[in-house]
């Protein structure tokens, strides 16, 4: 009997993931643990792909979720856990031009020297990744927005590459990032109503 080994990578890769994004959803810092383990099998699968940019795109996860691990634990006042904020506004205009600058330098890096599989796609949803993992690492909200889009893109690339679990994992990427901003949502609301009483 032979085993199909890119399958059965993709496979643990769509657990992993939903396990990650779960416990995200909840602020468990197990989010971080079992992501580094997602990002290395996801990283084994792009980059049989050529997919190349997300193959770089994992190999800074598992770098960046041992940061964020610290962040979720140690990043708040007083080396507290953060609790949830939104967005600072000021962030905006430079999460817009990361994306976009990421997504044209590395896009046509991997157009013009690579045989890479929809560069600029590749490139795109590599961008809006790392923007949201960054947002999420602060527990901004609108990191799930964000992480939705990304997901949305991901399904098209996931399909043309003929990985189906991998998209159909996205669309649960995208019911889990719904529950997490409502989730997220809700609590801010507890926070900033119960504010004035503890003042």
């Amino acid at each position: 009997m032979t085993f199909d080994w890119h399958r059965i990578v993709e496979i643990l890769g769509v657990i992993t993931g939903l396990l990650s994004v779960y416990f995200a959803v909840k602020e468990d810092n197990r989010t971080w643990s079992i992501g580094i383990l997602n990002a290395a099998l996801f990283g084994v699968m792009f980059f049989v792909d050529r997919y190349y940019v997300n193959v770089g795109l994992q190999a800074l996860y598992v770098a960046y979720n041992v940061y964020s691990w610290r962040m979720w634990l140690y990043g708040g006042p007083q080396n507290e856990p953060p609790a949830v904020s939104r967005t600072p506004r000021a962030a905006w205009p430079a999460l817009l031009l990361a994306t976009a600058g990421f997504t044209a330098l590395f896009g046509w890096v991997f157009d013009t020297y690579t045989d890479g599989s929809l560069p600029y796609w590749d490139a795109l949803t590599t961008a809006l990744s790392l923007v949201a993992q960054y947002a999420l690492t602060r527990k901004w909200l609108e990191n799930w927005g964000i992480w939705i889009t990304a997901n949305a893109i991901y399904i098209g690339l996931g399909v043309a590459g003929g990985n189906y679990w991998f998209a159909a994992l996205q669309l649960a990427y995208i019911a889990l990032s719904a529950a997490g901003y409502g989730r997220w949502r809700a609590e801010l609301k507890a926070a900033a109503a119960t504010a004035p009483e503890a003042a």
